[in-house]
């Protein structure tokens, strides 16, 4: 059991805008091609289907989406580390950061590699929801130069004093290479190890088993190949605690397995809570895209207000919930929303919450 009532809540939310929280990973740009099937053509020249784009959207991806997550939930300082590519997508994101009002010195503008671009083309459709098609992925292939890693290293060091949390954030992938090396690792750990009372979250798309002295958040599927060395399909609830307790142990620090429609996993050694997410289908379509990220802003935000880590979690199952309502983009979340959907949670989960 949680034990949170609305009071509490909102504590720790009106908290959030006397913080400061740090990210360093991946910043991504999604670009959507919305394609309107009614227009068709051919191409002259192969005899080719041409889809007709009729609308052209730039949205926050990736690491920028838990920028953009902190911002909705009204948290007062964020401090990006990375780097922005020379190019038009570098700019976009640029333009977003500074709307958001985040602080640019962490992020280093490099001409030679490209800024992250998730290419998403969507059919839209009057009579449904919106179907994407095979993606496009732009992503820098070569490393960090030693340069460029090292000056990362030191916009992570003064963003980690500054701040009352740390999130990392990786997207890199099979191919990719993105700017949470293994010396990033090593750097993120030795703060950790000297600062305890400071949260550090980390979530990673391939290098989940390598962090150490932080909370790591994998998914189900991660937990299982990466922690485990197994693919379950699915893998047990039972299973699951069994190795998150153990990773917990060997971290020493919790770790957090979100379950998808099942909620989350909270593991500590000897304990693990499954904390539900509030059932949003029931209220039409959902779209999941972007919910991780939604949950590790969350977490590491609240925690960084003086949440407890159990208290955190429900807050990330709430504001899940809630963005993955926001069909076709990555969603966010305000404290009302937050609210308003803790009540009708509690309303749901009255065995979870207590009081």
């Amino acid at each position: 059991m949680v034990r949170m009532n609305e009071e509490r809540l909102h504590d720790i939310i009106s908290a959030l805008p006397t913080r400061t929280v740090a990210v360093i990973g991946d910043f991504c740009v999604d670009r959507y091609f919305e394609i309107d099937p009614s227009i068709s053509d051919r191409s002259n020249e192969t005899g080719l289907p041409i889809h007709q784009v009729v609308g052209v959207r730039a949205e926050p991806g990736g690491g920028a989406n838990v920028l953009n997550n902190l911002a909705a939930l009204g948290v007062g300082s964020v401090l990006p580390v990375g780097f922005l590519g020379l190019d038009g997508e570098g700019f976009e994101l640029g333009r977003i950061f500074d709307r958001l009002g985040f602080e640019r010195d962490g992020l280093q503008i490099l001409p030679d590699r490209h800024t992250p671009v998730f290419t998403k083309p969507v059919v839209i459709r009057p009579d449904g929801a919106p179907e994407e098609l095979n993606r496009f992925d732009i992503f820098p292939r070569e490393p960090l130069s030693e340069e460029q890693e090292a000056t990362l290293l030191e916009h992570l060091g003064a963003a980690f004093e500054a701040a009352d949390a740390l999130i990392v954030a990786d997207y890199g992938e099979a191919g990719k290479e993105g700017v949470v090396t293994a010396r990033v690792r090593e750097r993120v750990a030795e703060l950790a190890r000297t600062q305890r009372e400071k949260p550090v979250i980390a979530d990673s798309r391939l290098h989940i088993d390598r962090f150490r002295q932080v909370i790591i958040k994998p998914n189900n599927f991660e937990a299982m190949e990466f922690l485990a060395g197994e693919r379950a399909s699915p893998p047990t609830l039972t299973r699951l605690a069994e190795v998150g307790e153990r990773a917990a142990e060997r971290n020493r620090q919790p770790v957090l397995i979100t379950l998808g429609p099942e909620g989350a996993l909270l593991c500590a050694p000897g304990r693990a809570l499954k904390i539900p997410v509030y059932p949003s289908e029931r209220e039409g379509e959902t779209d999941i895209v972007g919910a991780g990220d939604a949950v590790l802003a969350a977490v590491a935000a609240t925690l960084g207000a003086g949440a407890g880590v159990d208290e955190a979690v429900l807050i990330g199952m709430l504001v899940a919930s809630i963005t993955i309502q926001e069909i076709g983009r990555c969603g966010s979340a305000d404290p009302d929303q937050v609210h308003r959907r803790f009540r009708e949670y509690a309303r749901e989960f009255p065995d979870v919450v207590g009081d």
